[in-house]
């Protein structure tokens, strides 16, 4: 019986594409733990913006921020950082949003994709750090647990809530072992695929536009802030703890798709044929595909030249009773293109 071969441009185009979109497809309890977080997150992040912006304002009064920069801007300092004639309480992220790259810049006149404060007189607040400190303490150091929180989420927060979009549009993410295993050349072509997309910007602008925190170059935002209140502290706490949550999932996820599909990989490896494949473990799940391995793109495997090489042998072997004449009938499959 003729039996279908599969070489390896097949094995890459059409059956590792399916077996990993039928390993994606799979329940898993890390998924869920994954989605279970991540649907919490956006309630808790602006719980912890409200009581983390309440400690900061009362650090930063914006109010006050206001009278500095109103003196800015009726002396049109150069270096202010913020747009001119526009008041702080009217200050959105989108006027932080870079032109270059897929970022929010802390100053409306900075350049290039690092962040930095430079000499300008103001800046946007990212990430503060909040330390939890006894009443009776008068030393910062001596605090007792610290929680970091983003005024505005970051690019890797993005990644972690938008894990699904990136995806399925092809993204790549930058806080990515994908990515950071990358040539740094290849790294420079990424990142323009990466900022084309502008997704990170854009999420940042339809969901926390009104995000804004401004504080005075002299006043770092690294300073930490005192919290003495708990429940307050762990109010705050609470969105990096999802965060970590999310991370791990995903970890715990990736981990277990790639046990599925080194699995799969294996099998495949001792397989040569279609009829092989169905009988093995892997049947099952290639049933739906069976017939496009059957079918579109096989072809007799012998080219031309070889086949007339076999019929000048046969030829040849002609009136020879003990020598078997039949040659064994080989279909190859070809490779096709496109993913399952």
């Amino acid at each position: 019986m003729a039996k279908t071969l599969i070489d390896k441009t097949a094995k890459e185009n059409i059956i590792l594409p399916h077996a990993l979109k039928t390993i994606h497809a799979l329940p898993s309890e890390h998924r869920n733990s994954y989605v279970e977080a991540r649907d919490k997150w956006r309630e808790a992040y602006d719980q912890s913006w409200n009581v983390a912006n309440s400690y900061i304002t009362s650090h930063v009064p914006q109010d006050q921020i206001q009278i500095v920069k109103e003196v800015s801007d009726n002396n049109k300092w150069n270096l202010s950082g913020m747009p001119m004639g526009k008041a702080i309480a009217d200050l959105k992220l989108e006027d932080f949003v870079c032109k270059e790259y897929d970022k929010i810049k802390s100053t409306v006149g900075e350049s290039g994709r690092y962040s930095h404060h430079g000499r300008e007189a103001f800046h946007l607040d990212q990430c503060v750090s909040f330390n939890l400190v006894s009443r009776e303490s008068d030393d910062m150091r001596s605090y007792d647990a610290r929680a970091d929180f983003n005024t505005y989420p970051d690019r890797s927060t993005f990644e972690l809530v938008e894990h699904d979009y990136l995806k399925e549009n092809g993204i790549m993410a930058v806080d990515s072992k994908e990515y950071q295993d990358r040539s740094w050349r290849v790294r420079e072509e990424l990142d323009t695929q990466i900022n084309s997309h502008e997704a990170y910007t854009k999420w940042v602008v339809d969901n926390f536009n009104d995000k804004v925190c401004i504080r005075l170059n002299v006043d770092c935002h690294t300073q930490g802030l005192a919290v003495h209140d708990l429940d307050d502290f762990n109010t705050i706490k609470q969105e990096k703890i999802l965060r970590s949550r999310m991370s791990m999932a995903l970890d715990n996820l990736k981990e277990e798709r790639q046990g599925y599909y080194d699995d799969v990989k294996g099998i495949l490896s001792k397989i040569r044929s279609v009829e092989g494949l169905m009988e093995s473990p892997l049947g099952k799940m290639m049933k739906p595909i069976e017939g496009d391995l059957q079918g579109v793109g096989t072809s007799i495997a012998l080219t031309p030249q070889a086949q007339f090489r076999i019929n000048k042998l046969n030829n040849a072997l002609d009136g020879i009773a003990d020598t078997p004449q039949e040659v064994p009938n080989v279909i190859v499959l070809h490779g096709m293109s496109g993913t399952a």
